[in-house]
């Protein structure tokens, strides 16, 4: 192979991997919309991904790995368990590094941080924390915290 061969090979992979990076996280929102009941390792890949803290090609069970290194509430807990509108609130307040009101700040946890969120506006509709949670849901959630916050992250 020639050298002008194997520069136009360089440049085209250069030129090809960023659509590769986003075909990637466009297939990962896909998958998170179509889930009818979020799971904890989808919902600490879009937390995570969501405040910057990773990269958005880290597998969903890594994400929960990483969650669940950060935040004891969610220690050893598996990647396809179940993660209520509560859960997913504390882990979004905790992993965005929000203090919140009063009663959240004497009494961190699930209940009051999806009490915050929806005095925030963030969360819109019924906020009842130990409801189920849709990946539509989480992403529009995710939507409004990260433009209401963002430049707090």
């Amino acid at each position: 192979m020639n050298v002008k061969k194997l520069r136009i090979l360089i440049c085209l992979s250069f030129l090809l991997l960023p659509a590769v990076v986003f075909a990637q996280s466009a297939a990962a929102m896909d998958i998170l919309l179509q889930e009818e009941s979020l799971t904890f390792g989808s919902s600490a890949y879009l937390v995570l991904v969501g405040v910057g803290e990773v990269a958005d090609d880290m597998s969903r069970s890594d994400a929960a790995e990483e969650a669940g290194s950060r935040i004891a509430l969610f220690d050893g807990r598996s990647a396809d368990a179940p993660i209520s509108l509560g859960e997913f609130s504390y882990l979004l307040m905790e992993a965005a590094g929000r203090s919140g009101g009063l009663m959240y700040r004497f009494f961190p946890g699930p209940r009051y941080a999806a009490r915050e969120l929806a005095f925030q506006g963030v969360i819109q509709g019924n906020a009842y924390p130990n409801t189920g949670l849709s990946g539509e849901r989480a992403l529009r959630i995710i939507e409004r915290f990260t433009s209401q916050f963002g430049e707090e992250l």
